[in-house]
């Protein structure tokens, strides 16, 4: 719906209904964890640049003024191949206003009610093209060229084929953008494509009540940009999983280093995992390397873990109490913590939880004390579960309640988002993610929560 009919009706002024917009924005980026740009520009604060882009292409016979007062490009004079499709040749259009049916607006002649401004260009006041707002910010501040473009599939035609073929007419250039990059749709449960139209969508705000950024971004993760993806709660459930792998494996292996996972040096065989981290490295750089393939490098990586994971894991069973392979495991949960944080996902391990916990609650003592709580508590219920352990047979009642004791504490941590696990050498902790969401292609936002793995 356009500005101006919000205007119309909610009373406000069209300039407040786009920074009521911009606002909201900006917001839910920050809460997705996005980085904001560098550089923020509005349409209205560039009309002089507007207005002289498109005065130079009616000067050098690139675009000319119809009757109406509007402007538009010729694709006629501008005489080169569509770069995105092979032909274009609508039907239909109104012969009086345009030369050709493949002719675009550069600046339309305003209607009543809408926002407009004065030009020497036209007997009437008017507001610029959509393709040309974007053109003009961008060749003002990178130019004649640009490296990377990016944008929606859809924007392919007409948005960017028109943006490339006035700004090289603009520009003199047989070139404007030198990689387009164009990403997929984002697909409802029943595989059609979001759309307000359609009450098919989920907003990110009521996303968020329900689930974290970081299922999200893995969901991203897990998708190469240029494909489709549909967005349910099997696929917010795999993403969901994948985290918890991953912080799991980082987890043990803290836990490895710090004896609480009895180790053995026949066990873990360092040779092996250095060789495997170094190609795995090679893989993601690779992948990355070919398109930010993701996807292909999310699987080197969980390959990884799942060969050092294979050799922790028979290591809960041994009787010998310190680790003896440091580097090996070390250098693979580096890896992965690594990875993810250079894609802006901190996975929520023990070691990062200080961390996460004083961010949301702004560095308060009590959000910072938590680890070192939780290392007490579990440090005291190991001791009472190893002495309920000891006297198994001379008292087995006052072993079964201090055990059951032991057992009802972890239930209740568990339920309190903290999920406490029991190895051979002591107990580790981890923070558990939050629920994933519930998408329904009927109910559009509505969603309900899906029991956390």
């Amino acid at each position: 719906m356009n500005a101006w009919l919000y205007r119309l009706q909610l009373k406000m002024d069209w300039r407040e209904v786009a920074r009521n917009y911009e606002d909201e924005f900006r917001e839910e980026m920050r809460s997705l964890g996005i980085k904001p740009p560098t550089i923020t520009a509005r349409i209205t604060s560039f009309l002089p640049q507007i207005v002289g882009f498109t005065q130079k292409l009616i000067d050098s016979g690139m675009a000319y003024v119809a009757p109406s007062g509007s402007v538009y490009f010729s694709q006629e004079k501008y005489g080169r191949a569509s770069k995105f499709i092979k032909s274009f040749t609508p039907e239909g259009f109104d012969k009086s206003e345009k030369k050709s049916g493949a002719d675009f607006a550069l600046w339309k002649g305003a209607k009543a009610g809408e926002p407009s401004w004065p030009v020497p260009f036209s007997p009437v006041p008017g507001r610029p093209g959509w393709h040309i707002e974007c053109s003009t910010v961008a060749s003002h501040f990178f130019g004649s060229s640009v490296d990377l473009h990016s944008g929606g599939i859809d924007l392919m035609f007409p948005h960017h084929e028109n943006e490339e073929a006035q700004c090289c007419a603009h520009h003199g250039v047989d070139n404007w953008v030198g990689q387009w990059i164009h990403a997929g749709h984002l697909l409802a449960p029943d595989a059609t494509k979001m759309s307000k139209s359609d009450r098919n969508f989920i907003t990110i705000r009521s996303y968020l009540e329900r689930s974290t950024s970081d299922q999200f971004r893995m969901y991203c993760m897990r998708h190469h940009y240029r494909s489709n993806c549909t967005f349910d709660d099997e696929e917010i459930r795999i993403s969901s999983d994948l985290i918890s792998k991953f912080t799991n494996f980082c987890n043990l292996v803290d836990a490895y280093l710090n004896g609480v996972v009895p180790a053995s040096c026949s066990s873990v065989e360092e040779p092996e995992i250095l060789q495997q981290i170094r190609e795995t490295g090679r893989q993601i750089d690779s992948c990355l390397a070919d398109d930010f393939s993701y996807p292909f490098a999310l699987q080197a990586l969980s390959e990884l873990v799942s060969i050092c994971h294979r050799q922790l894991v028979p290591l809960r069973k041994s009787t010998v109490t310190s680790a003896t392979s440091y580097s090996a495991m070390a250098a693979a949960a580096n890896l992965t913590e690594t990875f993810f944080r250079s894609a802006g996902l901190v996975l929520p391990t023990k070691r990062n939880a200080e961390a996460r916990t004083a961010t949301a609650a702004g560095s308060s003592p009590e959000a910072t004390a938590l680890p070192k709580v939780m290392d007490a508590v579990l440090d005291f219920r190991s001791v009472i579960r190893g002495a309920g352990l000891s006297m198994r047979k001379e008292t087995p009642a006052l072993s079964k309640e201090m055990l059951g004791a032991c057992d009802g504490l972890r239930d209740r941590l568990q339920r309190s988002g903290v999920r406490v696990k029991d190895l051979g050498g002591g107990s580790t902790w981890e923070l558990e993610q939050q629920v994933p969401v519930k998408v329904s292609a009927e109910t559009g936002s509505k969603i309900r929560p899906v029991k956390s793995p």
